[in-house]
């Protein structure tokens, strides 16, 4: 429901969001298993010459098993706000989950 605020002469409508709980946000199983292996603490890259993606258990660059994922997993997560890219380092970045993606129901 919106919330109206009269004000002298003006009347103000703030606009309620709903709760980010009831939130439904449509994944397909990769993307869920995406998030899934991001919160188990795989980390996400991304080269920067090529745009690959991967999923790297225990951080990229650190030697651990490797899962390539398609490159529109990636854009589709960030699109919907569920990660994100804190810095560009090349040739290889890595991804993060946001508050969204560490919370949203899988």
């Amino acid at each position: 429901m919106n919330e109206i605020k009269k004000q002298d002469e003006w009347i103000i409508v703030i606009p309620q969001l709903p709760d980010k709980k009831k939130w439904k946000i449509n994944l397909t199983p990769s993307q869920k298993e995406v998030i899934k292996l991001m919160r188990e603490g795989w980390e996400l890259g991304a080269s920067g010459s090529t745009s690959n993606h991967w999923l790297q258990k225990d951080g990229v660059g650190r030697g651990g098993e490797t899962k390539k994922i398609n490159n529109s997993i990636a854009f589709v997560l960030r699109e919907k706000n569920l990660i994100f890219c804190p810095e560009y380092h090349f040739p290889s970045s890595t991804y993060l989950l946001t508050e969204l993606g560490k919370t949203i129901e899988l």
